[in-house]
């Protein structure tokens, strides 16, 4: 078995740098092209969507098909980071993927666009998986997002987990570390 983590914290500078706006119809390899792609983000793009199917491969099918075991790190990862979507022609964002998949609408909204933010001072996104050789898919994987208050504690968490339960996706609460100082 191959079992991997990612566990640096990727961290930007403390001025916020708004995200780009992805349409919904935008091929993965358009996603995988922008630098400042968050690394957690950058491997799941990489190591568990075929190559092929990255330029053939909208944004919008790879959430709506979220249920697909070959994309969970993809969108645990998604999830974790809260990436807006907006809807129709234009405008900006309306809702979070996480708002989508608390109505079970991952899969039947019409989402036009993708906003992907960055990860800040203070803020940290990480992820692991566990997978039966390199090459496969996860079977078992993880996202996790977290922001510190500047004194330490856990202001606000995302946990995403995809193959260990009978769901395709859930999300865990961290209400255990409340308070308590993550330094």
């Amino acid at each position: 078995m191959t079992k991997t983590s990612d566990t640096k914290a990727t961290k930007r500078a403390s001025t916020p740098t708004p995200g780009p706006l992805f349409e919904a119809s935008a091929p993965l390899s358009t996603v995988l092209a922008w630098p400042a792609l968050p690394a957690v983000l950058r491997r799941a793009l990489t190591r568990a969507v075929p190559t092929g199917s990255l330029s053939t491969l909208s944004f919008g099918e790879s959430v709506r098909a979220w249920r697909d075991p070959a994309l969970r790190e993809w969108i645990v990862a998604l999830l974790a980071l809260d990436v807006g979507v907006g809807f129709g022609a234009s405008g900006g964002y309306n809702d979070s993927m996480i708002g989508l998949l608390a109505h079970d609408e991952l899969d039947e909204t019409a989402v036009s666009r993708f906003f992907i933010g960055g990860v800040e001072a203070g803020q940290g996104l990480g992820a692991s998986f566990r997978a039966e050789t390199p090459e496969a898919p996860a079977s078992v994987c993880a996202a996790a997002f977290v922001y510190r208050e500047p004194k330490g504690g856990l202001e606000a968490d995302f946990v995403f987990l995809a193959g260990a339960t009978r769901e395709p996706v859930v999300q865990v609460e961290l209400a255990w570390v409340d308070g308590r100082s993550l330094r």
